[in-house]
């Protein structure tokens, strides 16, 4: 029988601890002090550490493990990231689902925050837009934030007969060829704390596809 390397498992399991302390202190920043969002906070860091800790076995790959994609998705003047690619867990989304019409969509969580890696021109104007099929509480999308590279980011939130669309801009940069954008909700939701079956997973949106065009 093969011998557990402990010495990796405790190294993974520092470098998680580190992140989600940062994590930890980026949100305290941003509920500052009011006692029922610093609760709130709590419990959904716990939900999110004892989902992480059932991943530290196979996070010794820290090459990957720390990114939410292997690589970035490069596009060059326009394209579709959608949610048949290849988005990992680490990044806030779980596996794809489809609806009865044949629409694909992943759930994020179960992190509030999830992310997409880009390879794209910097120098250049980006306008995007999120495609979300829904989620488990409107409060989710009228509320979200976005971030690229740590900057906040305007979004602007429309709803149709599709879903939610959420458009936005990025900011253009003297040098570059990488963005993340991290999309932050204020909660996720389990469908079995609110009478709506066994589903025991923190939810967030129904993610759908992503659109980026230069210009």
């Amino acid at each position: 029988m093969s011998q557990t390397d402990f010495s990796t498992v405790f190294d993974a399991r520092d470098e998680q601890t580190a992140l989600w302390q940062a994590i930890e202190r980026r949100r305290l920043e941003r509920t500052g002090l009011d006692k029922d969002a610093l609760m709130t906070e709590l419990a959904d860091l716990r939900a999110q550490l004892r989902w992480l800790e059932g991943c530290i076995p196979g996070a010794h790959d820290r090459d990957t493990a720390m990114r939410p994609a292997a690589h970035p998705f490069a596009i060059a003047g326009r394209g579709r990231v959608m949610a048949s690619a290849g988005l990992s867990a680490i990044a806030g989304f779980y596996p794809l689902e489809s609806e009865g019409s044949g629409r694909q969509f992943r759930w994020t969580g179960p992190f509030r925050d999830f992310a997409i890696d880009l390879a794209i021109d910097r120098t250049a104007r980006w306008n995007g837009e999120l495609h979300v099929l829904g989620s488990m509480h409107h409060d989710q999308i009228t509320g979200m934030t976005l971030y690229a590279d740590a900057e906040m980011i305007p979004l602007r939130i429309e709803s149709d007969e599709e879903g939610y669309h959420a458009a936005f801009a990025l900011p253009t940069l003297r040098a570059g060829d990488r963005a993340r954008l991290t999309f932050s909700l204020p909660s996720v939701l389990r469908p079995c704390d609110l009478g709506m079956g066994g589903d025991e997973r923190p939810l967030g949106l129904r993610f759908h596809a992503l659109d980026m065009e230069c210009g």
